[in-house]
């Protein structure tokens, strides 16, 4: 079977559920250009639309409400030009972006390792660097946590959920897969990992200990980059999201300063959303067959 034109694919090794490599499926070879490119976009998208959206809504950008909105527009934002630009090449499919299945315990180890490997990477660079607090308080005051039960909810829904949905979609379903697309694995998964460490230096500006800010940015690229190892481990974005939404759950707890049966309920509210949220995107990567013949790029 031929490849339509400008559907532009290549050939690689996955593990399937059965634990065989699956060499019929294919991954989108969206341009390695496309990546920064979309990034850059997005973000000026999002800076845009959120002067423009959340004035006109009655908030201001500095509020915890319009903090938050802001987020939630960079987050569509960038996943919209991550759509865009794939479309350039051929029309994406959510499989394309990683929503596939993988085997269960293989992708708990690498979900696992990575949220481990982070949290040790960033106590190292606390001690080194000397930092006694976390930052993560003085973001969540950012976002308006502390302004009552439903500003709660929310920054956790946000925190916990949506930003791990969204940012595993862009930056290791689209970002992550073009570089792959003209250089090697370790290369993509570094650049990758900078691209995310580089996103949240915003969230530690204002008001932040210089130490504390390049601990927390220098440790949440580690953790990009090994969230880049998962996916490219595993072939599928699904571990990805559940390693990201655990590690913020770990940080919003400590941030927010919660109880002990706080956090509990926090974790345990994200886990059952989080799971509705993956259950509906599950059917989204069984649209497309995978096809029965390899065309190489």
């Amino acid at each position: 079977m031929s490849t339509p034109p400008h559907a532009s694919t290549h050939t690689e090794q996955r593990p399937t559920q059965s634990g065989a490599l699956d060499r019929t499926r294919h991954t989108p070879r969206w341009p390695a250009w496309s990546a920064p490119v979309a990034w850059l976009a997005g973000l000026l998208a999002a800076g845009i639309l959120s002067a423009i959206v959340i004035p006109v809504a009655g908030g201001s950008l500095t509020s915890g409400g319009g903090v938050v909105g802001s987020t939630v527009i960079q987050n569509v934002a960038l996943l919209g030009a991550a759509v865009g630009f794939a479309w350039m090449t051929a029309r994406p499919w959510p499989q394309d972006f990683g929503l596939r299945t993988t085997r269960l315990w293989p992708a708990v180890g690498w979900a696992a390792a990575s949220v481990v490997g982070f949290l040790v990477v960033t106590l190292l660079l606390s001690l080194a660097l000397g930092v006694e607090e976390s930052p993560t308080g003085q973001m969540l005051d950012d976002l308006g946590v502390g302004g009552g039960a439903v500003a709660f909810v929310a920054v956790a829904l946000l925190i916990c959920v949506v930003a791990p949905v969204f940012e595993e979609l862009f930056y290791r379903g689209f970002f992550f897969t073009a570089l792959r697309s003209s250089m090697n694995v370790w290369w993509a998964a570094i650049l990758g990992g900078l691209a995310f460490g580089s996103l949240h230096v915003l969230n530690f500006l204002a008001g932040t200990p210089i130490e504390a800010a390049i601990a927390s940015v220098v440790s949440l690229a580690v953790f990009g980059f090994l969230l880049c190892v998962v996916y490219w481990r595993t072939g599928s974005l699904y571990p990805c999201i559940a390693a990201h939404a655990v590690n913020n759950t770990i940080a919003f707890a400590v941030g927010a300063e919660l109880a002990v049966l706080e956090g509990i309920a926090v974790a345990a509210g994200t886990a059952v959303v989080l799971t509705a949220v993956l259950l509906a995107l599950r059917p989204l990567g069984r649209r497309r067959s995978a096809p029965t013949t390899a065309s190489a790029a």
